[in-house]
């Protein structure tokens, strides 16, 4: 079965939309990443009853730091291999003469 001439550009045109949308995600994966490599962690604070003695109550209050820089290695290297495997798509992709 072969394809109008019509059919073939339209498909090719979705293939093209595609590998843009795929290396647009890989951009934002590597902005998201250098952000958390720039930032470096973060910390969040957590509460908790820990005594209850009549009406006296003793709070603990917890400080957690999470670090960022694993995550931003890994949307960079997701990114990475996102915006190189659109181009490789893209190339794949390309009509024969």
């Amino acid at each position: 079965m072969k394809l109008s001439k019509q059919q073939s550009a339209k498909g090719k045109q979705g293939a093209l939309m595609d590998t843009k949308w795929i290396k647009a995600i890989g951009v934002v994966l590597i902005t998201v990443g250098a952000l958390a490599l720039i930032v470096g962690r973060t910390s969040f604070r957590t509460r908790q009853e820990v005594i209850t003695i009549g009406p006296y109550q003793t709070p603990l209050e917890t400080r957690r730091v999470v670090s960022l820089h694993p995550f931003g290695l890994l949307s960079i290297l997701g990114g990475l291999i996102l915006i190189v495997g659109g181009k490789r798509a893209q190339i794949l992709r390309r009509p024969r003469l």
